[in-house]
């Protein structure tokens, strides 16, 4: 058993990667991948802009922390799942879709605040992308 793993291990080590989609849907697969990836960064640095106003006294912002907080976890496996082309993507990127819309929501209730505009825009862009994976 274990000598089967270690020759796929190296096999897996030893094969040249080439990374570049080649069907339409390994293209859309990577687009959702970025997306998700991006969107995942974005969250993580909004949780920690919003977890440092909330240390400030700026209780308005938890509920954002929070959803930020939820909505990269699930752009985090939504993009795994979907770059190992696993089956279960489409269940990933239904949930990445609703959590990037709600935390989206939750963002756009602070215009002035430029790294929640930014979280915002990255959620709306990762939703828009997850539900054309949805219908395809």
């Amino acid at each position: 058993m274990f000598s089967t793993l270690y020759l796929v291990a190296a096999l897996a080590v030893s094969a040249p990667l080439d990374l570049k989609p080649t069907s339409a849907a390994e293209k859309q697969a990577a687009t959702c991948v970025k997306a998700c990836t991006d969107c995942q960064l974005a969250c993580d640095r909004c949780y920690l802009h919003c977890a440092w106003k909330v240390l400030g006294g700026d209780k308005e912002h938890a509920a954002s922390m929070h959803m930020c907080l939820g909505c990269a976890d699930a752009c985090r496996f939504a993009s795994s799942l979907t770059a190992k082309h696993n089956p279960m993507a489409c269940h990933a990127s239904e949930c990445c879709m609703k959590c990037c819309s709600d935390t989206a929501t939750a963002c756009e209730k602070f215009p002035d605040d430029k790294s929640m505009v930014e979280c915002a825009k990255a959620c709306r862009d990762c939703e828009k992308v997850c539900k054309a994976m949805m219908t395809k």
